[in-house]
């Protein structure tokens, strides 16, 4: 029986603006086994050795390459470029093209034997929020202390070795604060070319949006500005058309995120929240083509860090591909926590928790793209986006060996609303020093500053203190005294003295269960793998307060503790209570 027998069904969908629609295909036109041998080999050697070694963090060997790296089937394309449509992507992981087709070509296209479906390419527009107000503008070292990023600057963490691919209206790889960037490669998924920039018939504006969103990723001026990871390298993807009422196209980002994976990019930073662009129903994390995109993403081994978007408060306001379950959708806060009213709310159509994590987002400050060398302010997802990417890629670089999911797990168990995530906040505003402390393939880095540092056990094994990089001994408390120690062991606090700026690294399982031993009075303690808050404790203390040490600002009142953190606490009696996951 001929392969072109069976029945094809063509199913068209609401006609997208400007007559650009998705074109899917059966199969990629290989019919004996020698044909998908020979296609397979042709495609690893279009996978640059950066994203094979990536993929092979998350799949094994033989699914390192699939059927899904083979390249559209020419002679298809062909065809439907014979049928009268004008070629625009092609995507070989879904299998298809983006044509721009009028109702005749198309009913001429549905009749090809090898054509599955036709659906229009869905369209939005970017939400722009005002600038803040002059009172609220805050410094770029207020948005990095928000993070905890400046403890892991501190020790050399700056994203060295990580490559981030963004997404976006367009770039100024002119300004001051991008000189030293590490830019690896810039396409305009827009139109076809290698500028980014501003080019004669542009819209003008292209380069402002993106500018500074790679700004708060990675730009830097030394005693000026730094962005989270100025040490990473990046991929520059224009994907956003700007101009007039044209409308935003997926289709541009499906080929961008598919160029991504074979330059080996680590993680995506998509900072392109949108409105009308698919209904709430839709928001299932199956059905919006970009979601799917992303996933896929994800399941070869790239961390995508997308924006919730700008349509809140309202419940359900998420923009696609926010709703992916992989992907680690970002919402906005000020620096201190305070979810963005703007910032939009999950739950997803089906029910679970987005956004993911909270990252600064009101009042950042960042590069002004339309000249060379002035900053501004900005407030969004959108800003929100790139700073918890910039967090992504310093947690990369220390523990390379981690996977997307495991780095959404760290992100979320160590963020400020860990333990009661909703759809307001998620699991809250990220702590990059406390999710480098988190346990991932048993390794866990504690930040040491020079001088004394109140740390803990963040894994569930005994650590010897000859092992840390610190000036022996290590001391706790106990019996209302200050004692030495040589093995420091989960549940207890202790302060220990470093010569430099550095890390520990410690090595142990995640702790599950933990009996914390309090006397009456004072104790240091320290708590589990994951953020540990005082309602676990609440029935033991005097007080409703720890008390956290820093050795710049002394001590300081904190309601959690971190993975690596040791603390203060205050016992009303003798007790052992037993925390647990």
């Amino acid at each position: 029986m001929s392969r072109y027998l069976s029945i094809i069904l063509i199913i068209f969908e609401i006609a997208s603006a400007g007559g650009k629609y998705w074109v899917f295909f059966t199969d990629k036109g290989l019919f004996t086994r020698t044909d998908t041998i020979t296609a397979l080999a042709n495609a690893r050697q279009t996978l640059s050795q950066r994203c094979l070694l990536r993929r092979s963090k998350v799949l094994p060997p033989e699914k390192i390459v699939s059927i899904r790296d083979v390249p559209v089937c020419e002679r298809y394309i062909r065809a439907v470029e014979n049928a009268g449509a004008e070629i625009i992507h092609r995507t070989k992981w879904f299998n298809g093209v983006s044509v721009r087709a009028d109702e005749g070509v198309l009913n001429r296209i549905s009749k090809l034997p090898f054509v599955k479906k036709i659906r229009p390419v869905a369209v939005g527009r970017r939400k722009i929020l005002p600038p803040p107000d002059e009172n609220d503008y805050g410094a770029a070292r207020n948005q990095l202390v928000a993070e905890n990023v400046q403890k892991l600057h501190e020790i050399g963490v700056d994203g060295s070795g990580v490559l981030i691919s963004i997404h976006d209206t367009g770039f100024n790889p002119e300004h001051i604060a991008f000189s030293d960037m590490d830019i690896v490669a810039m396409w305009d998924f827009v139109s076809g070319d290698s500028v980014v920039d501003y080019e004669d018939g542009d819209p003008g504006g292209v380069q402002s949006h993106g500018s500074f969103c790679l700004s708060l990723l990675g730009g830097f001026i030394e005693d000026t500005f730094s962005g989270v990871a100025p040490g990473a390298s990046f991929l520059l993807a224009r994907t956003e058309d700007i101009g007039g009422e044209a409308p935003v196209e997926e289709d541009n980002w499906v080929a961008a995120v598919e160029w991504d994976d074979s330059c080996g990019a680590d993680i995506i930073s998509s900072s392109l929240g949108y409105y009308d662009w698919y209904d709430y129903s839709d928001m299932d994390g199956d059905t919006p083509i970009i979601t799917a995109g992303a996933d896929r993403a994800v399941y070869l081994g790239i961390a995508v860090f997308t924006a919730a978007g700008n349509s809140g408060p309202g419940v359900g306001s998420l923009v696609a591909p926010g709703d992916g379950d992989s992907v680690i959708t970002v919402g906005a806060c000020d620096n201190y926590g305070i979810v963005a009213s703007f910032s939009s709310r999950g739950p997803t159509y089906d029910g679970r928790i987005k956004p993911d994590i909270l990252a600064p987002g009101v009042a950042c400050y960042g590069v002004d793209g339309m000249n060379d060398s002035l900053f501004r302010y900005g407030s969004g997802t959108s800003m929100a986006t790139p700073m918890a990417a910039g967090v992504g890629a310093l947690l990369l670089q220390i523990k390379p060996s981690t996977t997307p999911i495991q780095l959404r797990d760290a992100l979320r168990s160590t963020a400020k609303n860990a333990t009661s995530p909703d759809n307001e906040r998620g699991w809250g505003l990220i702590d990059a020093a406390a999710a480098a402390a988190y346990p991932v393939n048993d390794t866990s880095l504690i930040a040491l500053k020079e001088g004394w540092n109140l740390i803990a056990v963040p894994v569930d094994t005994f650590i010897l203190a000859s092992s840390l990089p610190i000036v022996e001994p290590a001391y706790t408390y106990a019996e209302s005294i200050y004692i030495t120690v040589d093995t420091l062991v989960p549940g207890r606090g202790y302060f220990v003295l470093s010569s430099s700026d550095t890390f520990a690294v410690v090595i142990g399982e995640k702790i599950t269960s933990l009996p914390v031993q309090l006397k009456y009075g004072w104790n240091l303690v320290g708590g589990l793998s994951r953020r540990t808050f005082i309602d676990e404790y609440l029935d033991v203390f005097w007080s409703f307060y720890l008390y956290g040490f820093d050795s710049d600002m002394g001590y300081y009142l904190t309601k959690s503790i971190a993975p690596g953190q040791g603390v203060w606490l205050l016992s009303n009696e003798d007790r052992t209570p037993i925390l647990s996951e």
